[in-house]
């Protein structure tokens, strides 16, 4: 007579079966590329980093040149904004740190680099708040650059031989000249390619010319960036110290913060204790700093410069 109900050999595979089928799918969804998530260790930058379009109200707190075309690398940038302030000057090669005098006048002597430099400016009261901020561009064509602009930012719309740009500190068009010089990335695989190639929504453009109006500009020299688009990769954050620096590291909590943050040093990192410079030794316990720093390819915070607050 059959026996009644499943053989054991089946019963023992349908349950190896029904275990190890969700944990293949479980271990398969594991692999898969997942988002960004945010790092509660992280440094949050301020204000002026979270937007590269600073408000109307923060800008007209500074006066200083801007949207330059200039021959040498060495340049000195003067402005002015609110006395007795502290002027941060941030971008991926020039940070520096310095204070406004009575009547709010400043100065610094900037080494800018061949090409496009995209620089913040922030300024910071007594009570070490962010007053006012904006962005600064400047070209180094190491060229005839008398009356020479530059506007620089992604492509948000073309109409005919004007296209609408969004900058650092709002949006510009720029009119291409009749003769003008563009320059567009070679698409993949192709080995020649005409010059008139069309400019895309989402491209960077970077154009040189001279001012029709304000926010206008008629462009002899267009080039564009698709894959590495340039940005300042910079930001700055207020910090109290919490450990010595030991290994390269230390700990600190950033100001309006409760976490914890670890920020790194390397050998390129500056150190400024009561407006001089030091070494790493001003980093102990309990004082505390302004921080301009970065996120480097294993996702540290890393100090460019530490600026030590009496």
């Amino acid at each position: 007579m059959p026996t009644k109900g499943f053989p054991t050999k089946t019963v023992i595979l349908a349950i190896v079966l029904i275990i190890a089928i969700p944990s293949l799918i479980y271990w398969l969804w594991q692999r898969q590329p997942k988002g960004l998530t945010a790092n509660d260790q992280m440094l949050t930058p301020q204000a002026q980093n979270q937007s590269a379009t600073p408000s109307a109200t923060q800008a007209q707190k500074i006066t200083v040149e801007t949207n330059k075309v200039l021959a040498l690398n060495k340049f000195q940038l003067q402005g002015q904004t609110l006395p007795n302030s502290i002027i941060l000057l941030y971008s991926n090669s020039i940070n520096t740190i310095l204070k406004s005098d009575a009547n709010g006048k400043f100065q610094a002597n900037l080494d800018l680099d061949d090409g496009l430099n995209l620089i913040g400016l922030s300024t910071l009261g007594t009570d070490l708040k962010e007053i006012a901020a904006t962005n600064l561009t400047y070209y180094v064509a190491q060229a005839k650059t008398e009356d020479t602009t530059v506007l620089a930012g992604l492509v948000k719309s073309i109409f005919k031989d004007t296209t609408t740009l969004t900058t650092q500190t709002g949006e510009a068009t720029v009119k291409q000249a009749k003769n003008a010089k563009v320059a567009i990335p070679k698409l993949p695989g192709v080995a020649s390619q005409s010059q008139d190639q069309d400019i895309r929504v989402g491209d960077y453009m970077i154009a040189l010319g001279k001012n029709i109006t304000e926010g206008q500009l008629e462009a002899d020299n267009i080039n564009i960036s698709r894959d590495d688009k340039p940005q300042n990769q910079r930001h700055w954050a207020i910090v109290k110290i919490l450990t010595t620096l030991s290994k390269n590291n230390f700990s600190a909590q950033q100001t309006g913060q409760s976490k914890t943050v670890k920020i790194a040093t390397n050998t390129n990192s500056s150190f400024i204790d009561k407006d001089q410079k030091a070494d790493s030794k001003a980093v102990v316990k309990d004082r505390n700093a302004i921080v301009i720093y970065y996120e480097d390819e294993k996702g540290n915070d890393t100090a460019d410069l530490i600026y030590l607050l009496p």
